[in-house]
């Protein structure tokens, strides 16, 4: 009954420092992705119907209705949502970090392709090279612990596990919303780059569905 993307949105910006949009985000702000999740979004995607956009989408993106509400977003934090860059690049400790929602080319994670694929973390690793980025961190999946790409091997530590952000790894983290999963969050010690995931709840809180 309290929940509100304007409350939640006027946090963040007052809190955080850099910002990455995703799909949950750009539904609220009613913004079509600017990464290509393999669709065609038409240019008025959000005036047409539900039983349309299913017709359209045909399991190639995300829909959200009936099960997410309607957002309370100002118009202001809208146009914010939709100015933010889907794949920013960060330098800390003189080390640059590439930040994305999701996998290139889907950086925000509009589309239905889960679990990442190690085509898709190759695709990503170019992308990181594009950048001159030394490693990525991503969200999306919400891993219970990390997700790790690297020498093209894909590991999944799990929650308490501390890794190292090798160069040209590509390292996925938690979600702190609900859900199946159990969710977490992660720190990233910037003294020596190493990356850590903590869960939120014990395991047999897991919420099944």
């Amino acid at each position: 009954q309290t929940r509100s993307a304007q409350f939640c949105w006027e946090s963040i910006k007052t809190n955080c420092k850099y910002i990455v949009p995703g799909n949950h985000d750009l539904f609220a702000a009613k913004s079509i992705p600017k990464s290509d999740p393999g669709f065609s979004y038409p240019s008025n995607w959000y005036d047409l119907s539900l039983e349309k956009r299913k017709e359209l989408a045909y399991g190639k993106i995300w829909l959200y209705e009936p099960h997410e509400l309607e957002s309370d977003l100002s118009g202001e934090n809208k146009v914010f949502i939709q100015d933010l860059s889907d794949q920013p690049v960060i330098e800390i400790g003189g080390r640059h970090i590439l930040l994305s929602h999701y996998l290139f080319p889907d950086l925000s994670g509009s589309g239905c392709i889960l679990p990442p694929t190690t085509i898709q973390f190759t695709s990503h690793q170019d992308l990181l090279k594009r950048k001159n980025a030394s490693f990525a961190i991503f969200g999306h999946c919400h891993p219970e612990g990390l997700i790790y790409f690297h020498n093209k091997m894909i590991k999944y530590p799990r929650f308490n596990s501390s890794i190292d952000c090798l160069e040209d790894a590509i390292i996925g983290v938690p979600c702190i919303a609900n859900g199946r999963n159990i969710s977490g969050f992660s720190i990233l010690d910037t003294d020596n780059f190493k990356i850590k995931a903590y869960p939120l709840r014990p395991i047999h809180k897991r919420i099944f569905r």
